[in-house]
Protein backbone atom coordinates (compact mmCIF):
# COMPACT_ATOMS: atom_id res chain seq x y z
CA UNK A 1 0.00 0.00 0.00
CA UNK A 2 2.91 2.31 1.03
CA UNK A 3 4.69 1.61 -2.17
CA UNK A 4 1.34 2.60 -4.45
CA UNK A 5 0.89 5.75 -2.73
CA UNK A 6 4.07 6.55 -3.47
CA UNK A 7 3.35 5.76 -7.09
CA UNK A 8 0.67 8.26 -7.45
CA UNK A 9 2.06 10.75 -5.36
CA UNK A 10 5.37 10.35 -8.41
CA UNK A 11 2.84 10.33 -10.66
CA UNK A 12 1.09 13.46 -9.61
CA UNK A 13 3.80 14.95 -9.39
CA UNK A 14 5.51 15.05 -12.36
CA UNK A 15 2.51 15.47 -14.47
CA UNK A 16 2.79 18.95 -12.38
CA UNK A 17 5.72 19.50 -12.94
CA UNK A 18 5.20 19.32 -16.50
CA UNK A 19 1.51 21.24 -17.36
CA UNK A 20 0.46 22.41 -14.13
CA UNK A 21 0.85 25.28 -11.92
CA UNK A 22 0.28 25.53 -8.06
CA UNK A 23 -3.32 26.80 -8.23
CA UNK A 24 -5.76 25.70 -5.73
CA UNK A 25 -8.28 22.57 -6.50
CA UNK A 26 -11.35 22.20 -6.92
CA UNK A 27 -13.53 21.08 -4.18
CA UNK A 28 -13.53 17.21 -3.55
CA UNK A 29 -10.26 16.49 -5.73
CA UNK A 30 -6.72 16.17 -4.24
CA UNK A 31 -3.49 18.52 -5.55
CA UNK A 32 -0.29 15.97 -5.58
CA UNK A 33 1.52 17.45 -3.30
CA UNK A 34 -1.21 16.39 -0.32
CA UNK A 35 -0.43 12.61 -1.75
CA UNK A 36 2.11 10.60 0.34
CA UNK A 37 5.32 9.83 -1.14
CA UNK A 38 7.12 6.73 -0.25
CA UNK A 39 10.67 6.17 -1.69
CA UNK A 40 11.31 3.16 -3.68
CA UNK A 41 13.19 0.83 -1.17
CA UNK A 42 14.94 -0.83 -4.00
CA UNK A 43 16.30 2.83 -5.41
CA UNK A 44 16.68 3.71 -9.14
CA UNK A 45 19.22 1.58 -11.61
CA UNK A 46 22.04 3.01 -12.28
CA UNK A 47 23.73 2.82 -15.52
CA UNK A 48 26.61 0.55 -15.49
CA UNK A 49 26.08 -1.02 -12.26
CA UNK A 50 25.57 -4.45 -11.27
CA UNK A 51 24.29 -6.85 -14.36
CA UNK A 52 24.21 -4.16 -16.74
CA UNK A 53 27.65 -2.91 -15.92
CA UNK A 54 28.54 -4.42 -19.41
CA UNK A 55 25.57 -3.33 -21.61
CA UNK A 56 25.20 -0.02 -23.22
CA UNK A 57 24.15 2.56 -20.44
CA UNK A 58 20.64 3.26 -19.88
CA UNK A 59 18.59 6.24 -18.78
CA UNK A 60 17.53 5.79 -14.73
CA UNK A 61 13.92 4.76 -15.13
CA UNK A 62 12.25 3.51 -12.17
CA UNK A 63 8.38 2.59 -12.80
CA UNK A 64 5.66 4.29 -15.28
CA UNK A 65 3.98 7.63 -14.27
CA UNK A 66 1.21 8.21 -15.90
CA UNK A 67 -0.52 7.79 -19.41
CA UNK A 68 -2.44 11.00 -21.02
CA UNK A 69 -4.99 10.47 -23.12
CA UNK A 70 -6.47 13.53 -25.15
CA UNK A 71 -10.40 14.33 -25.33
CA UNK A 72 -12.37 16.59 -26.65
CA UNK A 73 -14.77 17.14 -23.68
CA UNK A 74 -13.36 16.57 -20.23
CA UNK A 75 -16.82 15.51 -18.50
CA UNK A 76 -17.84 13.55 -20.89
CA UNK A 77 -14.54 11.59 -20.79
CA UNK A 78 -14.18 11.90 -16.94
CA UNK A 79 -17.85 9.73 -16.86
CA UNK A 80 -16.62 6.93 -19.35
CA UNK A 81 -13.36 6.58 -16.76
CA UNK A 82 -15.17 6.94 -13.90
CA UNK A 83 -17.15 3.59 -15.50
CA UNK A 84 -14.36 2.07 -16.08
CA UNK A 85 -13.32 2.26 -12.12
CA UNK A 86 -11.40 5.82 -12.26
CA UNK A 87 -11.63 8.49 -9.61
CA UNK A 88 -10.69 11.91 -10.51
CA UNK A 89 -7.71 12.41 -7.96
CA UNK A 90 -7.06 16.00 -8.82
CA UNK A 91 -7.96 18.49 -11.70
CA UNK A 92 -4.63 20.05 -13.23
CA UNK A 93 -4.48 24.31 -13.36
CA UNK A 94 -6.01 25.66 -16.76
CA UNK A 95 -2.66 27.09 -18.07
CA UNK A 96 1.18 27.33 -17.33
CA UNK A 97 4.58 28.92 -17.67
CA UNK A 98 5.59 30.00 -21.06
CA UNK A 99 9.28 27.30 -20.19
CA UNK A 100 6.56 24.47 -19.52
CA UNK A 101 4.21 24.98 -22.61
CA UNK A 102 8.00 25.03 -24.48
CA UNK A 103 8.81 21.89 -22.68
CA UNK A 104 5.65 19.86 -23.98
CA UNK A 105 6.22 21.42 -27.56
CA UNK A 106 3.61 23.77 -28.02
CA UNK A 107 2.90 27.49 -27.59
CA UNK A 108 1.47 29.26 -24.14
CA UNK A 109 -1.77 26.85 -24.03
CA UNK A 110 -5.23 26.34 -22.31
CA UNK A 111 -5.76 22.96 -21.05
CA UNK A 112 -9.16 21.44 -18.48
CA UNK A 113 -8.47 18.36 -17.62
CA UNK A 114 -7.26 15.77 -14.51
CA UNK A 115 -5.59 12.91 -13.19
CA UNK A 116 -7.93 9.86 -13.03
CA UNK A 117 -6.41 7.06 -10.57
CA UNK A 118 -7.47 3.41 -11.12
CA UNK A 119 -9.32 2.21 -7.57
CA UNK A 120 -8.20 -0.73 -6.09
CA UNK A 121 -6.06 -1.64 -9.12
CA UNK A 122 -3.03 -4.18 -7.57
CA UNK A 123 -0.43 -1.57 -9.21
CA UNK A 124 -1.06 2.26 -9.29
CA UNK A 125 -2.65 3.07 -12.95
CA UNK A 126 -3.02 6.92 -13.41
CA UNK A 127 -4.61 8.55 -16.73
CA UNK A 128 -3.88 12.03 -17.40
CA UNK A 129 -7.42 12.97 -19.24
CA UNK A 130 -6.94 16.31 -21.29
CA UNK A 131 -9.02 18.47 -23.30
CA UNK A 132 -6.90 21.07 -25.27
CA UNK A 133 -8.98 24.43 -25.44
CA UNK A 134 -5.80 26.23 -26.79
CA UNK A 135 -4.07 25.06 -28.93
CA UNK A 136 -6.84 22.70 -30.37
CA UNK A 137 -7.18 20.08 -33.23
CA UNK A 138 -10.26 18.42 -33.52
CA UNK A 139 -8.94 15.54 -35.74
CA UNK A 140 -9.59 11.83 -34.72
CA UNK A 141 -7.66 9.45 -32.95
CA UNK A 142 -6.08 6.59 -35.44
CA UNK A 143 -8.44 4.16 -37.27
CA UNK A 144 -6.76 1.40 -36.32
CA UNK A 145 -4.30 -0.37 -34.34
CA UNK A 146 -1.18 -1.19 -36.76
CA UNK A 147 -0.22 2.56 -36.98
CA UNK A 148 3.50 3.79 -35.61
CA UNK A 149 3.06 4.95 -32.03
CA UNK A 150 1.08 4.12 -29.00
CA UNK A 151 -1.77 1.84 -29.62
CA UNK A 152 -3.81 0.77 -26.86
CA UNK A 153 -3.94 1.18 -23.07
CA UNK A 154 -4.83 -2.89 -21.57
CA UNK A 155 -6.61 -3.10 -18.53
CA UNK A 156 -6.71 -5.87 -16.26
CA UNK A 157 -10.64 -7.79 -15.63
CA UNK A 158 -11.72 -9.87 -12.60
CA UNK A 159 -14.89 -10.50 -14.28
CA UNK A 160 -15.07 -9.67 -18.46
CA UNK A 161 -18.74 -11.22 -19.22
CA UNK A 162 -19.98 -8.49 -16.51
CA UNK A 163 -17.82 -5.92 -18.29
CA UNK A 164 -19.09 -6.68 -21.80
CA UNK A 165 -22.75 -6.50 -20.36
CA UNK A 166 -21.84 -3.00 -19.30
CA UNK A 167 -20.01 -1.95 -21.75
CA UNK A 168 -22.64 -2.75 -23.92
CA UNK A 169 -25.40 -1.34 -21.85
CA UNK A 170 -23.32 1.81 -22.32
CA UNK A 171 -23.50 1.64 -25.66
CA UNK A 172 -19.49 1.58 -26.30
CA UNK A 173 -18.00 -0.17 -29.75
CA UNK A 174 -15.74 -3.05 -29.75
CA UNK A 175 -13.21 -3.49 -31.82
CA UNK A 176 -13.79 -6.95 -32.52
CA UNK A 177 -15.08 -10.12 -30.12
CA UNK A 178 -13.34 -11.68 -27.58
CA UNK A 179 -10.88 -13.60 -28.04
CA UNK A 180 -8.27 -16.06 -26.32
CA UNK A 181 -4.20 -15.73 -27.90
CA UNK A 182 -3.04 -18.82 -29.57
CA UNK A 183 -0.23 -19.94 -28.54
CA UNK A 184 1.52 -23.27 -30.33
CA UNK A 185 -1.46 -23.85 -31.97
CA UNK A 186 -3.43 -23.53 -29.07
CA UNK A 187 -5.87 -21.28 -27.23
CA UNK A 188 -4.09 -19.86 -24.02
CA UNK A 189 -5.52 -18.27 -20.80
CA UNK A 190 -8.31 -15.78 -20.64
CA UNK A 191 -9.59 -14.12 -23.00
CA UNK A 192 -9.57 -10.60 -24.31
CA UNK A 193 -11.71 -7.24 -26.15
CA UNK A 194 -10.74 -3.84 -27.59
CA UNK A 195 -12.91 -1.51 -27.35
CA UNK A 196 -12.69 2.50 -27.76
CA UNK A 197 -13.13 5.46 -25.67
CA UNK A 198 -15.86 8.47 -26.16
CA UNK A 199 -13.23 9.61 -28.93
CA UNK A 200 -12.13 6.68 -30.70
CA UNK A 201 -8.92 5.49 -28.22
CA UNK A 202 -8.69 2.05 -28.10
CA UNK A 203 -8.78 0.37 -24.50
CA UNK A 204 -8.49 -3.36 -24.13
CA UNK A 205 -9.91 -5.88 -21.07
CA UNK A 206 -7.54 -8.23 -20.27
CA UNK A 207 -9.07 -11.50 -18.09
CA UNK A 208 -6.72 -12.66 -15.50
CA UNK A 209 -4.86 -15.91 -16.28
CA UNK A 210 -4.11 -14.47 -19.91
CA UNK A 211 -1.31 -15.85 -22.00
CA UNK A 212 0.49 -12.26 -22.29
CA UNK A 213 -0.42 -11.76 -18.38
CA UNK A 214 0.97 -15.19 -17.30
CA UNK A 215 4.36 -14.37 -19.51
CA UNK A 216 4.46 -10.49 -18.10
CA UNK A 217 4.49 -12.49 -14.33
CA UNK A 218 7.59 -14.41 -16.06
CA UNK A 219 9.14 -11.39 -16.38
CA UNK A 220 8.05 -9.11 -13.72
CA UNK A 221 7.65 -11.24 -10.61
CA UNK A 222 10.59 -11.75 -8.59
CA UNK A 223 12.20 -15.15 -7.93
CA UNK A 224 11.80 -16.66 -4.68
CA UNK A 225 14.73 -16.11 -2.04
CA UNK A 226 16.97 -18.48 -2.03
CA UNK A 227 18.26 -20.44 1.64
CA UNK A 228 21.56 -19.39 2.77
Amino acid sequence: MQHAKGMLAAAAMLAASLLHAAEPSPPGTTPPAAIESTPNPAGPVRAGSGANRDMTPRLNVTGMVHININVSDFDRSRAFYEALGFRLAWMVPPTNTPEVAAAVGMPPYRVRGGLMVLEGAEHPVVVDLLEWQSPHDDAPPYPHLYHYGIGRLALATSDLDADLATLAAMGVELVGPPARVVVDGVPSGGRFVCFRDTDGTVLELVEKGSASGTMLRRFVTPPPPTER
